[in-house]
């Protein structure tokens, strides 16, 4: 039989590590003791990952903050956020280091955002996101 590829993405304090996610050659034998190390090819945005509670859920006029780790793919991400009104909330995105990068926003309406991450002109996995904006201050008890 042939080997299977598997791909294998390490962490550390929930950060990826470079490199990842690494390519390893599964066989039913033993004849193949080597597993081959490589990122998947660059313009693949399935590996490409999106994490964070900004991406789920925001206190309105407050900071919300998420991640996303492009696994080393040549572009950088582009985020667009849109409010439930058909507006856009403008994010900052900063590259923490090659290929992860950081995205602020301060949403200003309430009710459900959608987060649209693209890679390379392609949805990244899980893109739309959708993120409900809610106010703790109009919370009566």
């Amino acid at each position: 039989q042939e080997p299977i590829p598997h791909f294998v993405n390490i962490t550390f304090n929930d950060e990826g590590i470079p490199h990842n996610p690494f390519q390893c050659l599964i066989s039913p034998t033993q004849e193949i003791a080597t597993a081959v190390a490589r990122s998947p090819r660059r313009e693949d945005t399935r590996a490409t990952q999106a994490r964070g509670d900004g991406l789920k859920q925001a206190v309105l006029n407050s900071k919300a903050v998420f991640d996303i780790d492009t696994m080393g793919a040549d572009n950088p991400p582009v985020v667009v956020i849109s409010d439930p009104y058909s507006g856009q909330v403008s994010p900052i995105m900063t590259e923490s280091r090659p290929g992860l990068y950081r995205v602020e926003y301060r949403p200003t309406k309430l009710g459900t955002h959608s987060i649209d991450i693209t890679v390379g002109e392609k949805t990244i996995p899980s893109s739309p996101f959708k993120c409900e904006v809610f106010d703790p201050q109009s919370v009566r008890v």
